[in-house]
This record gives structure tokens, sequence and C-alpha cells, in this order.
């Protein structure tokens, strides 16, 4: 969940932020009062999936070209300071995860605010996409008017695209943000065709989805190892975390914000445990995957923090690193990353949102 470009090392230029003007509705929150963002400002041209990738960008990022939508302009905004811990609460624009500013927010338990939803009812409906997806059949689902879905960056049809192999789950996992009133899940699922590394973004509103942003991965990935993201025992990604050992979700946000800020200044990259992991599909990614280095060497363009479970201490981001796109799950611990799993992901100009 909305990434996934493998990283490089080395220095690049600095991460920017999409401005959004105000905080989208919530799930109860009237439909007529959406307002769409403003568009993103010029930022210099953004490749084109047919520009040329240097071999070893191209192997580190491990994602086969697809057809891609049209290119659009890279976005532009201000990087915020980076900060850690699970007190600190800025302003955050619930539907994108974006930072508005540094005021002092009180901190969101694991029970859903007055306006949002809860655990309960994102997984229930997590649950629900993947059995209808399992069916071909959409019409299980209760759209909202204005749904919209993109697969691998480009729009497309709820019910065409991978919906027309049936894809069954062999496993699930679900990032829950009551607040924003989305989850996102990565899982393995297989179909008439073989096995698919799935990462899949649901946004509801009104108790209505909204928004379906799918990464659609095939065995002619370079990285491709399902059975490496199905645990044998329970999952500890998504175990609850001790209180004590929670970050608040704008920390979250703004620990994945210097992730990869860090490839334009390694200083920024955050902590992480000595046994942190970082996997692409599910393959150990370059380095024994180590979590000790920046995520590439060119920065990371249109830059979505949609989905942030303190409860679970993950947070998300959807991101287009040169020309490819994917979704990116990152688990906190006591303000520290412990393993990073990356759903990858499709050559394209643009996220699709």
């Amino acid at each position: 969940m909305y990434a996934l470009v493998s990283g490089l090392l080395g220095g690049g230029g600095c991460s920017v932020y999409e401005p959004l003007a105000s905080s989208e509705p919530s799930l109860r929150t009237s439909a007529t009062s959406m307002t769409a963002p403003p568009p993103m400002a010029a930022a210099g041209a953004v490749a084109t999936p047919n520009s040329a990738i240097p071999a070893a960008a191209a192997r580190e990022a491990k994602l086969p070209p697809v057809a891609a939508p049209p290119a659009i302009d890279a976005d532009a905004g201000t990087d915020i300071e980076t900060e850690f811990g699970p007190h600190s609460k800025p302003r955050v624009d619930a539907g994108t995860g974006t930072v508005l500013d540094a005021g002092a927010m009180t901190s969101e338990g694991p029970n859903a605010p007055a306006d949002g939803c809860s655990r309960d009812e994102l997984l229930q409906s997590a649950e629900k996409f993947f059995a209808a997806l399992a069916s071909g059949d959409s019409r299980s689902l209760a759209l909202h008017p204005s749904a919209r879905y993109t697969e691998n960056g480009q729009a497309q049809t709820l019910g065409l695209g991978l919906w027309l192999s049936g894809p069954r789950s062999e496993f699930t996992r679900h990032v829950l943000d009551t607040e924003a009133c989305s989850s996102l899940s990565e899982a393995v699922l297989s179909d008439n065709l073989g096995r698919v590394v799935y990462g899949v973004r649901l946004r509801y509103i009104e108790a209505q989805l909204l928004e379906v942003e799918a990464h659609v991965v095939r065995p002619n990935a370079q990285y491709f190892e399902p059975d490496q993201i199905i645990p044998s025992g329970p999952d500890a990604w998504v175990q609850p975390l001790p209180p004590q050992r929670r970050s608040a979700a704008p920390s979250l946000r703004r620990l994945a914000m210097s992730y990869f800020d860090s490839t334009a200044d390694a200083s920024l990259l955050p902590p992480s445990a000595p046994g942190c992991e970082r996997r692409q599909n599910g393959e150990l990614m370059p380095n024994q995957g180590s979590c000790r280095m920046p995520p590439g060497s060119e920065r990371f363009d249109q830059q979505r923090y949609p989905v942030a479970d303190e409860v679970s201490g993950i947070v998300t981001a959807v991101v287009k690193y040169t020309d490819f796109i994917g979704m990116y799950l990152i688990k906190v611990q006591d303000g520290a990353i412990q393993n990073i799993e990356v759903v990858g992901g499709a050559a394209s100009a643009s996220t699709g949102w």
C-alpha cells in the first residue's frame, strides 16, 4: 500500500511534497463537500517510461515495463523537519497523509475518532473486497458514485484488469487507518496465469468505496519471491504494538519522508533495527536487504503517505522513482524501522493519483 523502486546508494535531488488546500472528508462527511486538491506545480519534466535508464538503476528497480499513462509534471512543495517519537502531532490531510503544519494535536488511540471509522469496519471491508476480487464480480461492493480505480498507475474500470482472472487469496495483511478511513493491503494471490504479488489501497467515504489503487506484480518481475511474504506463523507485521512502543501517525509519516529524503542527504536516514530487512515482492534487496542505506540515488516524486496504522506501527507510501511506481510498507517500533516491504509496480510516468 497507494512503490516501488528499490534503493541505490548515493546522492540525488531532494524530495518534494504535493501541497493540499485542506483536509479531505472522512467516512461520515458529506460527499457534496468534497473538493479536488489543486494541481501540482511544475518542477521540471518527469522522465517518460521510454527514457533511457542506467542498467544498475533498472536492476535495482526490478519492475517490468507496462504501458504508462501520459507524463505529468512533478509535484512541488516544502520539505518538513524530520522528527521522531510518538508525541508531536502536526495537522495532516487524512486522505493523502500530507503534513499541513507542525501544530500540536492530541494523540489518537486504537479507537476511531468521532468522524472516522473503526478498525473492525475497515478490516471487514478489506476482506469483502478480496472476496469480490476472487469472484470477479465488483457489484457486491458499495461504490461511491465518484469511485476511481487504477491498476499499475493507469485508470481502469473496476471489474476489469486483474478482476477478469478471479485471483484467489493465499495470504493477505491489512494496514488500517481509522482517521483516513483507508486501508492498504499486501497480498499473495493466485489465478489462472499463476501467482501474483498484490498491493491495494482502499478509501471510503459515507461507508462507500471511493478510491481503489492497485499494484499487480507477476512472475516476470526481476524480483519475485511471494513465498517470502507469507509468514510461517502469526504475522508479526500486523500484531498490535504495546502503547508505549507506538508512534503517532504524523511521526510515522515524517519518518517515512526522511527515509526517502535520505537519497539527497544520508544523514536523514531514520534509525533501523539491527535485523531490519528490505524486501521487494518478497525477495531480499541488495546488500542483504540492509535498511541502513538510502533507498535510491535520485529523488522520489509524487510522494503520498495515505495509510498510517498507529496500532501496528506501519506507515505506507506510494511514490514514483525515476520511471517506476509502487507501494512501500514500513514497520516502525520505538521510532526505528523494523522492516520494509515493497510491492512494485510498473514502469509509469505517474502513480495515477
